[in-house]
């Protein structure tokens, strides 16, 4: 649903007359194919879509989506602190000052979409003095100190509340995110409803990263990359806009709750609910339909 949102609010604007794409462009022209890849937190979803001949939006084939979201790149940058002051004090650091590790969360988040592959200088990004403070307290050292032993000596350094990174060694944090998306991206676009795809549609928060869109444009040069203003806000504004157009919609699938019942004795009340199966054990499992497929919601 989030790409059908995606897509909607895309043709909303007018794309042909759109300032962050090429006059002419033609994306929703009828037969045109149109990968959607939605960058989020955690995951990273693709779907293939093929314009209609009276415009609307049909889905050539499930979406597909996998962990490269860019937490990858969060977790990369936790991993590269605990190789400086070990694991114990970084997961003292994250359970005893909350205030401290989100706000240096959301400083790194905030660097993430600046940086790019022309980027020369230092990342500079605000650091909790208490991180250095904890790591003192505990070990009896001090942090630059035990920074020049490792491998990131000359690569990254404290000075004051600051954190600065060099350059490739930011970008490193990246990598594990974008090999696995642009593997996922190659997958997609080689199966054989995805032919002749022209267009990709990036949205979703971590498509907001200029290292991301860059990865994507090298690697599909034969197809236009289309980055929407503000993508991460891309499919809620398209949720508004179907929200104010949808007239009915009928469920793909059937949606319900399933529970696993431990039974003492065998008895199943009479309900809407039906048995799926039950074995000889003393669990039964139970499915309860909230709307049925074609249903209209």
């Amino acid at each position: 649903m989030e790409s059908e949102l995606a897509i909607l609010y895309c043709k909303h604007l007018a794309a042909e007359k759109m300032e962050w794409l090429e006059p002419g462009l033609t994306c929703f022209s009828n037969g045109s194919k149109i990968l959607v890849l939605n960058a989020k937190g955690e995951t990273v979803d693709i779907t293939a879509h093929e314009v209609q001949p009276d415009g609307s939006i049909k889905a050539l084939d499930k979406a597909s989506g996998v962990s490269w979201g860019s937490t990858k790149v969060d977790e990369s940058f936790r991993q590269m602190l605990v190789k400086i002051v070990g694991n114990d004090i970084m997961e003292k650091f994250c359970r005893e000052y909350t205030f401290e590790f989100n706000y240096m969360c959301r400083e790194f988040d905030s660097k993430k979409r600046l940086v790019d592959y022309t980027t020369k200088k230092k990342v500079t990004m605000p650091f909790p003095i208490a991180f250095k403070e904890l790591f003192k307290g505990e070990t009896g050292e001090d942090l630059n100190e035990t920074l020049e032993k490792t491998s990131y000596c000359g690569k990254i350094e404290w000075t004051g509340d600051k954190l600065r990174i060099q350059p490739e060694t930011f970008r490193q944090l990246f990598a594990k995110a974008l090999d696995g998306t642009i593997e996922h991206v190659q997958n997609m676009v080689a199966k054989i409803s995805c032919e002749r795809t022209t267009t990709i549609i990036m949205v979703g928060g971590f498509s907001e990263s200029p290292l991301l869109q860059a990865k994507v444009k090298e690697h599909f040069p034969k197809m236009r990359v289309v980055i929407p203003p503000c993508a991460d806000q891309v499919v809620l504004q398209g949720a508004v806009i179907y929200g104010h157009t949808l007239k009915v919609r009928r469920a793909k699938f059937t949606y319900g709750v399933c529970i696993m019942l431990c039974l003492i004795q065998l008895f199943i009340p009479r309900a809407e609910s039906f048995l799926m199966n039950m074995t000889r054990s003393t669990t039964v499992e139970m499915f309860s339909v909230n709307t049925s497929q074609r249903e209209i919601s």
